[in-house]
């Protein structure tokens, strides 16, 4: 190719993510994704005070009650953005308009990577853009602890989506790939650190898991795995139950979702490299 037909990496990292963010936008996914992430909030808030419940005295219980939703926020703006941005090249045959273009194909998976990092993003800071607003209405106050929830949840959801990237790269239809990514991070997952979590084994390892980082991190000190001792007459015929509740710790956790991000990005990137026209 000519020295003057030659695009720069960064030139073609920018123009992939420029225009799979114009997608979303045509697609109104984006904006699908702002309304939800407006909405979810809104009602946390308002809820409450129509049915006359007063805001809890501790900042952090306030702040509690919106960031445990966030985990569920976050899957589907992973399933939104990055469930079928692979396969769906191949599936509709726009790879054949997209690969004769000057971009190498890690240009068009780090594009569409970004891209999907950053539309959710823009949910997650408009969530959490709303929190803080309420947190100072009502209490005078934005506590770094939200920020540090705010940085769990970027790194939460660019885990998220890796893995949700891998998953794209190895199926071989769009709707296939989505429902698989929002049942494996909704419901699949879930179910098995709770079936870990009655067996008393700590689910370290499972990315979901680690997810209540987000809203554990807001209580200060950071707290501890602590156990539940259930009285005999609920559990009647025993001597008495006792559930183990689990909390991920800090650095473990961070290490392990940079470890499934990297994991997700090697895989995905090279099945995608890999991948032929059918």
């Amino acid at each position: 190719m000519p020295e003057s037909n030659k695009i720069s990496r960064p030139r073609q990292l920018l123009t992939v993510t420029r225009y799979e963010l114009l997608k979303y936008l045509r697609s109104r996914r984006l904006l699908a994704a702002i309304i939800l992430a407006t909405v979810v909030p809104l009602l946390i808030l308002l809820i409450p005070l129509l049915v006359g419940l007063e805001n809890p005295v501790n900042i952090s219980d306030f702040l509690i009650q919106f960031v445990s939703f966030m985990d569920i926020l976050i899957v589907i703006g992973v399933t939104l953005f990055g469930a079928d941005t692979l396969v769906s090249e191949f599936q509709h045959k726009t790879a054949y308009l997209l690969f004769p273009n000057p971009v190498t194909r890690a240009g068009i998976f780090f594009g569409k990577y970004l891209a999907s990092a950053i539309a959710t993003f823009i949910m997650i800071l408009v969530f959490y853009g709303i929190i803080g607003i309420a947190s100072f209405g009502f209490y005078l106050d934005v506590p770094i602890q939200l920020f540090y929830s705010l940085s769990v949840a970027g790194l939460y959801a660019l885990s998220l989506l890796a893995l949700a990237f891998f998953i794209s790269s190895i199926m071989r239809g769009s709707t296939g790939s989505t429902v698989l990514t929002f049942l494996l991070f909704f419901l699949i997952l879930p179910i098995f650190d709770f079936g870990l979590t009655l067996a008393q084994v700590k689910p370290w390892f499972s990315a979901t898991f680690v997810s209540s980082m987000m809203w554990n991190i807001l209580i200060t000190p950071y707290p501890s795995d602590f156990v539940f001792n259930i009285p005999v007459f609920l559990a009647p015929g025993s001597e008495g139950l006792s559930i183990t509740n689990y909390v991920p710790e800090l650095n473990l956790s961070i290490g392990l979702l940079l470890l499934y991000m990297l994991f997700g990005l090697a895989v995905s990137l090279r099945l995608f490299s890999r991948k032929e026209m059918v």
